[in-house]
């Protein structure tokens, strides 16, 4: 219908925006020829940003039947691709507004927190591909042979992971650094705890052991 048509107009007016601004801050930066064409050409990368430019002109208009995760579903996207391009859209849009940030700062631990563990997740592809196929411990880090983008990601969750951990040992009085080397081995050698359940589940039942 029309509403639709002119919900997409603005989104891909704001997508429009933003990609812009993304590039321009590259050319700021004197990025190489070879770094803006990968930005451009990176259909990963655009489908994401265009799923959160359109998230954020539905979210604005508070239609319920389009809330978030509507707009994965209907281009068929999966929040372990498109999480990664909030932070840079905040980053590069200075004209958000500090509700529109609060969403999609919320949208991120969303997907971070549960969303990205899904069985059907690209994370767990893009793991197996590695060299070393598990998740990198916290301290293994900086030295951690996987892609930039899984480091990038795993770094997400730790520092997730970290202030929660912190917050629930308060509130239960115990020690912090037991659940998190409950948590962490978890991550390392048993990943498929993960798969279909919520980061919370695991770090509550890391208490317990």
């Amino acid at each position: 219908g029309q509403n639709a048509e002119e919900k997409l107009d603005q989104g891909l007016k704001l997508f429009h925006r933003i990609f812009g601004l993304m590039v321009i801050s590259l050319a700021d930066k004197r990025a190489s020829e070879t770094a803006i064409r990968n930005l451009a050409f990176n259909v990963g990368f655009i489908s994401a940003t265009f799923a959160i430019s359109l998230e954020i002109v539905l979210d604005s208009h508070g239609i319920s039947e389009w809330a978030f995760p509507w707009i994965l579903n209907a281009l068929g996207l999966h929040s372990f691709v498109v999480w990664k391009v909030i932070e840079s859209i905040i980053i590069h849009d200075r004209g958000l507004s500090q509700t529109i940030v609060h969403h999609l700062k919320t949208i991120e631990e969303t997907m971070l927190e549960t969303m990205v563990w899904a069985r059907d997740s690209p994370l767990y592809n893009q793991l197996a591909e590695c060299e070393t196929p598990r998740p990198p411990k916290y301290e293994e880090m900086l030295r951690s042979d996987l892609r930039q983008s899984l480091q990038v990601f795993f770094r997400r969750i730790y520092y997730l992971a970290s202030f929660r951990i912190r917050r629930l040992a308060e509130i239960l009085d115990v020690s912090p650094v037991e659940i998190w080397t409950v948590f962490e081995h978890a991550m390392t050698d048993h990943l498929h705890l993960f798969q279909d359940r919520h980061i919370d589940q695991i770090m509550l039942s890391s208490t317990y052991l």
